[in-house]
C-alpha cells in the first residue's frame, strides 16, 4: 500500500526514506501518481445511486456506482483473513466487462447467469486479537466496469 499526504515529497522526508508525496523530492513520480491515474481513469465522475453490499457471508465489500458517465462500475475487496470471491451483478444475463488491478492492468470477463465472479485476496492487515475481528487494510481492489464504452473493453 502507498499512502499519499502532499503532492512533492519534502527534503526531510526524501532524506529519512519516508515519502509521503505523489513526486519525490527530486520530481520523479513514484508509484502513488499511477493509482491516481487510475482512478481517474476507471472511476465514474457521477453517478445516479449507488450501493454498499457485503458478499461471500462477510469476506468481502463492494461498492456500486449505477447508471454513472462510464456505465456500471463497481469496486471490491477483501476484508477477511481468507481469500474469497466477490459476486458482482450484471445488468445483463450475458454481461460482459473489464477488471483493474490497482496497477492498472485489465482483463475482460463475462457474467455467468448475470454475476460477474472477482476473486479477491485475503485482507492485508487484519487484527487478530480483536474478538470480532477487525479489518484495518483490505486486500488489493478491483474495479469492475460493465460499460457501454467499446473502447473501454478493447
Amino acid at each position: 500500500r502507498h499512502y499519499v499526504f502532499r503532492a512533492v515529497d519534502t527534503p526531510e522526508e526524501s532524506r529519512s526514506g519516508e515519502n509521503w508525496g505523489l513526486l519525490s523530492y527530486s520530481g520523479n513520480a513514484r508509484p502513488q501518481l499511477d493509482t491516481v491515474s487510475i482512478i481517474r481513469t476507471y472511476f465514474p465522475s457521477h453517478f445516479d445511486w449507488a450501493e454498499r453490499t457485503y458478499g461471500s457471508g462477510g469476506l468481502n465489500v463492494t461498492y456500486t456506482f449505477h447508471k454513472s458517465d462510464l456505465g456500471t462500475v463497481s469496486v471490491t475487496w477483501g476484508i477477511s483473513t481468507s481469500t474469497s470471491t466477490a459476486k458482482v451483478p450484471s445488468e445483463r444475463k450475458d454481461g460482459v466487462a473489464i477488471v483493474v488491478n490497482q496497477f492498472g492492468q485489465r482483463a475482460r470477463i463475462s457474467s455467468i447467469d448475470g454475476i460477474f465472479e472477482v476473486p479477491l485476496l485475503p485482507a492485508q492487515n487484519f487484527r487478530w486479537s480483536h474478538p470480532e475481528g477487525i479489518c484495518r487494510v483490505g486486500s488489493p481492489p478491483i474495479i469492475v466496469i460493465e460499460s457501454g464504452h467499446d473502447d473501454l473493453l478493447r
